[in-house]
């Protein structure tokens, strides 16, 4: 999109995205390839992980190699070889995205998803809205139940935090499981 804009048109947009705490999104993942209601025989290269979700728990399906293959960091420019990665969080000054190179000029938290799209509104000089839930893919009790497998699994939690510290560092997820106690829920509508 940048290269067809041009950076002139490019750069006087504000852009915006929202990321999921890096357990969510590989507990969604799971969820998603066991999930019948979505035809994924055109799926060639995950027929694999879609056997194995259905046929293992959360668990042992995140300690697999057919886990979510991505970091959060993978998708923004400042993650790159050339330029080497500095371990600053970019929100630690009170600056935020200022501090991080990527083409974004806000990087929402889904886990702070009422306050972050607020901002975004009053940005974009749109009145706040409450939107409501689509396609909830799963009770959230549920949910917390099966998160605390990985809690509780050494082995699961160290790849957990080690596949993910540059995540953890640059989006300032302070405590992985932080995200799951009912009073920080306030992206629950």
């Amino acid at each position: 999109i940048k290269e067809y804009l041009g950076s002139s048109k490019w750069n006087s947009y504000f852009k915006f995205c929202f990321i999921r705490n890096p357990l969510d999104i590989h507990y969604s993942w799971y969820h998603w390839l066991r999930n019948d209601d979505y035809d994924k025989s055109k799926l060639l290269d995950y027929q694999d992980a879609i056997s194995f979700a259905k046929d293992n728990s959360f668990e042992v399906f995140f300690l697999s190699e057919h886990k979510f293959p991505y970091r959060l960091v993978d998708f923004c420019a400042t993650i790159n070889s050339e330029k080497g990665v500095s371990l600053k969080s970019p929100f630690s000054d009170g600056r935020g995205i200022a501090n991080f190179e990527t083409d974004m000029n806000f990087i929402g938290r889904f886990e702070k998803f009422k306050i972050d799209l607020a901002y975004v509104l009053g940005r974009l000089d749109l009145p706040n809205v409450k939107l409501q839930i689509e396609n909830a893919s799963r009770a959230f009790d549920g949910r917390a139940m099966a998160l605390d497998e990985i809690v509780d699994n050494k082995e699961a939690r160290t790849l957990l935090n080690t596949r993910h510290n540059l995540d953890h560092i640059y989006f300032d997820y302070v405590d992985w499981f932080h995200e799951y106690n009912e009073k920080y829920n306030n992206y629950m509508l």
